[in-house]
């Protein structure tokens, strides 16, 4: 029972995640008017998706470091470092704004 339980754990957070990325390529159009001016047109797009892409390269480069460093100092220390990283980039993001 508790395979099943985690079986899907997993397949939901996987679920959501690509719930997400359909929901931003769905509404790639407003958020390039939010992110960039109306003078540069369709590079708006073209950069919109660079920015997705990156995130979307990213979590896998981000499963290696963390993979790496959960199997060196374990689960719990890798989970609180994950959260610090996540902590720090919102808190620069908000002030940076």
């Amino acid at each position: 029972m508790k395979k099943y339980k985690i079986t899907l754990l997993t397949s939901s957070i996987v679920y959501i995640e690509w719930v997400e990325y359909a929901l931003c390529m769905y509404l790639i159009g407003i958020i390039s008017e939010l992110l960039f001016p109306d003078k540069i047109g369709d590079i708006a797009i073209i950069l919109t998706y660079s920015i997705f892409s990156i995130s979307y390269l990213g979590h896998p480069i981000g499963g290696l470091i963390f993979g790496l460093h959960s199997d060196i100092n374990g689960r719990k220390k890798t989970t609180h470092n994950q959260c610090n990283v996540d902590g720090i980039s919102n808190y620069w993001y908000r002030t940076d704004s």
